[in-house]
């Protein structure tokens, strides 16, 4: 199984227009099209990628009936969506990631949660796999050193991101 881990700095180009949005779109399918790939994600990256919207809309004169057809199209995407907690712990923890990696706190907690899944995944056995889907450079490049797989939207072709997930689903 393959859990992609979709930070607000991806997940936002569906809505926005942006390079790297084919890449996002194909993830968000392959998730529904097949059982072993999972999206994941935070009531955090939600928030955040509504923001992005907002700003979009602000800085291109998105018109009233697109941003409010793409702030819906969060909500639905969402409910595809395992959402992953942040515990308090995370926040704490993230800290020691922010002076390693020059971290924001959010980033910080993200990582640490999800090198904390990955740890226990692989004490169950080696049947998943965690990677970071994200278009913030340094969040990618921290995730990377913490020894996430990683991938950015921006940087990956459709037809790369399709053999890595065959790969990597065993298809």
């Amino acid at each position: 199984m393959i859990l992609l881990y979709l930070d607000a700095s991806a997940w936002s180009k569906r809505y926005t227009e942006e390079d790297g949005r084919q890449v996002v779109d194909l993830l968000i399918e392959e998730a529904a099209a097949h059982s072993e790939i999972r999206l994941i994600s935070s009531v955090l990256s939600y928030a955040e990628v509504i923001s992005a919207i907002v700003r979009f809309r602000n800085r291109t004169a998105l018109p009233d009936e697109r941003f409010e057809d793409s702030v819906k199209r969060v909500g639905i995407d969402e409910a595809g969506f395992l959402l992953l907690p942040l515990p308090e712990d995370a926040f704490r923890s993230g800290t020691a990631l922010i002076v390693r990696h020059n971290l924001n706190a959010t980033d910080a907690a993200l990582l640490w949660t999800l090198h904390d899944l990955q740890q226990a995944s692989q004490t169950t056995g080696p049947g998943m796999r965690i990677w970071l889907v994200a278009a913030d450079k340094r969040f990618l490049h921290a995730a990377a050193a913490e020894g996430l797989a990683c991938l950015d939207p921006e940087v990956s072709s459709p037809r790369e991101v399709r053999e890595l997930l065959a790969h990597w689903a065993g298809r």
